[in-house]
């Protein structure tokens, strides 16, 4: 059946700024001295969050999905 799960691509809004980039949207490997864990690898910065809201944003206002949540 059909679920209520949808994917919402970012790569567009990413592109110039992968990992190994001069204006690079994720962190890379971040290792906690003293812990031994890594905390925050891969996860966005700022301008990378900002890319996500701004992706999510423009999903949320599409009509078919505003529809299917407001029932």
């Amino acid at each position: 059946g059909s679920g209520n799960v949808a994917y919402v691509a970012v790569d567009e809004r990413f592109a110039g700024h992968e990992l190994c980039t001069d204006d690079q949207w994720l962190y890379g490997i971040r290792f906690v001295v003293g812990d031994g864990l890594i905390k925050g690898s891969y996860h966005p910065t700022r301008s990378g969050q900002r890319a996500y809201a701004e992706a999510f944003a423009a999903f949320l206002r599409r009509s078919a999905v505003r529809d299917a949540l407001t029932g």
